[in-house]
């Protein structure tokens, strides 16, 4: 089963829990997680928002923690957001999405709208994303950056100069699928 209660506050804001349960029939396995969630809207253009989760398998005591906070400001001109994330080892959500364990990430996006008066062009748009990766020790795990510079013209045609960079530190080699080839630790 599975369940989540919600309630507003203050003007335009909501509180909430949830909780989901799993358990293998005939078998002492269970996976439980429950959490908190708020979002908090401050006029129209700031929201901050978090999560906090605990999951609980048998054998499993510690470092079985994930959670999030979010803060963004939006409006016609502006788009940027800052938020932090810790997943813990020993988390364990068998019934929703966590695609890494034992990590922080630090994420971090700044997008500018222009949109010309009396010109051909509809909007430019450059953006900065920033998604950076490390191990709950604070080791460095990965980073990948987006820089793009987009213009969108009145016709629906569309230009966008960039580069992303992606950078990774393996910790253990990676053996590839045909099982020949072994990448060796290191930051690629």
């Amino acid at each position: 089963p599975a369940g989540r209660l919600k309630q507003n506050i203050m003007a335009n804001s909501d509180i909430g829990v949830m909780y989901m349960d799993k358990e293998v029939k005939d078998s002492p396995y269970y996976n439980r997680v429950a959490g908190a969630d708020a979002n908090l809207r401050f006029g129209q253009y700031t929201t901050i928002n978090g999560f906090l989760a605990k999951s609980s398998v048998p054998g499993i005591d510690s470092d079985d923690m994930e959670g999030k906070v979010t803060f963004q400001y939006s409006d016609r001109t502006w788009q940027n957001n800052v938020s932090y994330q810790v997943i813990q080892d020993n988390f364990t959500n068998e019934m929703g999405y966590t695609p890494r364990k034992g990590v922080r990430r630090y994420n971090g996006r700044i997008w500018r709208s222009w949109r010309p008066v009396n010109s051909s062009i509809r909007q430019i748009y450059p953006h900065v994303v920033v998604d950076y990766y490390s191990d709950t020790a604070g080791n460095f795990d990965s980073k990948y950056v987006d820089y793009h510079f987009p213009i969108t013209w009145q016709s629906g045609a569309q230009m966008e100069l960039g580069m992303n960079s992606t950078v990774e530190a393996l910790m253990k080699p990676f053996t590839l699928n045909n099982g020949k080839n072994i990448v060796p630790v290191g930051t690629y």
